[in-house]
């Protein structure tokens, strides 16, 4: 989830709505429902649950991930099967990439403070092969089947799974992954942050590493252990973010 200066939200799952407010409004009179659980976002299509995931830009547009009946496939929540925003959702079942793929899943979303959309999707293509993608406002920028060479890792490096995304006006997204290289000995995984950026012409992935559990972060003597914070009840706590400038934040717990 993304703070605001110029909004308020509050959500909550179950049949409650997800709602925000303009901050200096009355606490309760001003709320503005945004979407709620038992709503009809077509016919035949009722959302049936809210997820925690939801992020609302500066001027007031939002997203969240929600269980969606009367969608292609199962009713699903990890990962969802629909993200919702003010101007319009995008489903399971929907095609990407020009029809490459088809959406089987939205697992993370977020919104810039200019409305710049970012989201993981799981996806399938037309050989049935599974992936994950990450896609900011319809293009996708990376996947579980792209090499990790451009980011300076070995040309069998894949990210195995994506996690938390943030992204920028700019079209910048950060995202927290999974990622696995028979380089690294070991287990041969490691978490690790990225950040991407549009792809070149030729598709090939365009980026940076930032910090994974194979290189020190600057100033610190030992690898990190954990990149991310617990909340201690499993939801995520607010510890990525990026500005426009492309400057990332991010909690790493590391050992002394």
């Amino acid at each position: 989830m993304k703070a605001r200066a110029s909004a308020r939200r509050a959500a909550f799952r179950g049949l409650a709505p997800l709602a925000f407010a303009l901050v200096g409004s009355a606490p309760a009179q001003d709320l503005t429902v945004a979407v709620a659980a038992g709503q009809d976002i077509a016919p035949g299509q009722t959302i049936l649950r809210l997820s925690e995931q939801f992020a609302v830009s500066d001027d007031g547009r939002w997203t969240v991930l929600a269980a969606v009946d009367g969608v292609s496939g199962p009713v699903t929540t990890d990962p969802f099967n629909a993200l919702l925003s003010d101007t319009g959702h995008q489903l399971a079942g929907d095609l990407l990439a020009g029809g490459l793929f088809t959406v089987s899943g939205f697992l993370d979303a977020d919104i810039s403070g200019g409305g710049t959309v970012a989201a993981i999707v799981a996806a399938v293509d037309g050989a049935g092969t599974t992936s994950e993608q990450l896609v900011v406002d319809g293009v996708p920028y990376a996947s579980t089947l792209d090499s990790l060479q451009p980011l300076g890792y070995s040309n069998t490096a894949l990210v195995e799974r994506f996690a938390d995304v943030k992204v920028n006006d700019r079209g910048s997204a950060v995202v927290l992954a999974i990622v696995t290289d028979p380089a690294f000995g070991g287990t041969g995984r490691t978490q690790a942050l990225l950040r991407f950026d549009a792809p070149s012409a030729g598709g090939v992935v365009v980026g940076e590493r930032i910090v994974d559990q194979i290189t020190l972060v600057p100033g610190q003597s030992a690898p990190v252990e954990f990149i991310g914070v617990s909340t201690g009840s499993g939801a995520s706590a607010p510890w990525l973010n990026i500005n426009d400038l492309g400057q990332v934040t991010y909690t790493v717990r590391g050992s002394a």
